[in-house]
């Protein structure tokens, strides 16, 4: 189905029995939305459609029953509808927004939705501050704006979202002076963020941001979390022992950082029974050479580990002897971009490497035919 020209009308004939749900997700309408919702709709999802144009400042005043309005996937253009709580707030639930060409700044407003459990509006191009009152939507689980140009700090009241499952604003312009609330004092890094009252967090992804400062401690309060995302930032110091607290951690990024004593961070690590994705891309000194079996002789460990990427965290020497006792789970390994020379007897057989190894910009040298690799019958 094809719509041109002009708005499109979401309204019943009259006389016929009111709609509750409308689903025209997944289709080929394009044209501007009509002016207003019909009074009984519940729940709308335009999602993955062609439309565009302004959202009308009048659509929802009359969509008093509204819980779920899903309009992803569109070419909608021009500020986000800052009227949007001002007659939703008894029963909206989810707002997605995501993927569209809104600009602008997002308006205070949001926070009169008391009941929001999900707003997404990623992959746009608002820009400004987070306004205050969205932390005070007490039932907020999920808050994603990745990729916009929103700038600024984070403000002290996130610690009030006790509900927060999902706070996903990588690829944006955040700043690392971070707020009085999240800390005991006016600090200058993420070490002074306090997560202590987010128990309920699984995903936390700051990506390509301008933070700075050390992995705070009050992030492993987070028991919940699964995922941690802060890679191009600014982070710096050292993985502590506490982080084999977060027991259902699977993912952890910190890439293009400043991490130091990678020795340390991979024998903490390797004591944790959850974690699928490890990577430390660029992260560790340049000054920092550790030697590439980080001291590690009786090896047992990475239980769960699929994906571990070490590219340039200045290994030397060796492939390190013990990812060869790793071998059955790791899928995917990367080495490119350190300083490794060869390999141990230990990896006479092509066997004992992933399915997918990348050793690019490294020091091998001599007859590749020396290396005398063969295909274990094991």
């Amino acid at each position: 189905m094809r719509l041109v020209g002009s708005p499109i009308s979401l309204c019943p004939p009259k006389g016929s029995q009111s709609t509750k749900v409308l689903d025209l997700s997944s289709n080929l309408l394009s044209g501007e939305l009509p002016l207003s919702l019909p009074s009984s709709t519940q729940v709308v999802d335009l999602s993955n459609n062609q439309l565009s144009g302004p959202i009308p400042s009048l659509f929802f005043q009359q969509a008093k029953n509204l819980t779920s309005f899903r309009v992803s996937n569109n070419m909608f253009s021009g500020s986000m509808p800052s009227s949007v709580c001002h007659h939703l707030s008894p029963l909206i639930r989810v707002l997605d927004f995501s993927f569209n060409l809104f600009n602008g700044s997002l308006s205070s407003g949001l926070g009169e939705c008391s009941k929001l459990e999900v707003f997404r509006a990623g992959y746009n191009n608002i820009s400004g501050v987070l306004p205050e009152d969205i932390y005070n939507i007490a039932k907020l689980e999920e808050f994603a704006m990745p990729f916009n140009s929103l700038d600024g700090v984070i403000g002290d009241g996130i610690v009030n979202l006790t509900n927060l499952a999902i706070l996903d604003l990588h690829v944006n312009q955040l700043r690392g002076k971070l707020p009085l609330g999240f800390g005991n004092q006016f600090h200058g890094d993420i070490s002074a963020l306090n997560f202590s009252k987010l128990t309920q967090l699984t995903i936390l992804d700051l990506l390509s941001n301008n933070l700075n400062g050390s992995l705070p401690m009050s992030l492993y309060s987070c028991k919940s979390l699964k995922a941690i995302r802060l890679g191009i930032n600014d982070i710096e110091g050292q993985i502590h022992p506490e982080i084999l607290s977060l027991k259902s951690l699977s993912f952890l990024s910190i890439s293009h950082s400043r991490l130091s004593n990678i020795t340390k961070a991979m024998n903490i690590l390797k004591h944790s029974k959850s974690l699928v994705f490890l990577s430390f891309v660029f992260s560790f000194k340049a000054d920092e050479e550790s030697p590439a079996d980080f001291g590690i002789t009786h090896f047992e460990g990475f239980q769960s580990l699929r994906f571990l990427n070490l590219r340039g965290c200045n290994l030397a020497g060796e492939i390190p002897k013990w990812l060869s006792k790793i071998k059955n789970n790791l899928a995917v390994l990367s080495l490119a971009d350190n300083k490794i020379t060869g390999v141990g007897k230990q990896y006479k057989y092509l066997s004992f490497f992933p399915r997918a190894i990348k050793l690019r910009h490294n020091r091998f040298h001599g007859n590749i035919q020396s290396a005398n690799w063969t295909v274990s019958k094991a």
